[in-house]
């Protein structure tokens, strides 16, 4: 399964942004310039801003594909409906504990 990703809202990593913004505004340049700015922080940071964007983006993809293989469903399905899948799973699992401890408490002899 592959991470859903908006092209329109999210063309590059937000992080990325953030770090274009920050070296900018640590270069005094003004909002004219902003252009300038990015391109002069891309240079600056650009390389180390693609690998750790990618290396997160990896991170996520593993923890999804893992998400994946702990809940069962019966198809590949997107992620918003693997997050509701999730948390449905979770409500199952916490009835069953539940569920468990009344029993347990239910056939366990009294104590005195």
């Amino acid at each position: 399964m592959f991470v859903e990703v908006k092209k329109k809202n999210n063309p590059e990593c937000i992080f990325n942004k953030l770090r274009r913004r920050e070296a900018a505004r640590k270069l005094g340049l003004c909002r004219r310039n902003h252009v300038k700015a990015c391109e002069l922080a891309m240079k600056i940071h650009g390389q180390n801003m693609k690998q750790s964007c990618r290396a997160r983006n990896n991170g996520i993809e593993r923890r999804i594909k893992t998400l994946e293989k702990l809940v069962p469903s019966d198809k590949s399905i997107g992620l918003e409906a693997l997050f509701g899948e999730t948390a449905d799973y979770i409500k199952r699992l916490q009835m069953k504990v539940k569920f468990m401890q009344i029993m347990v408490k239910l056939l366990s002899p009294p104590d005195e």
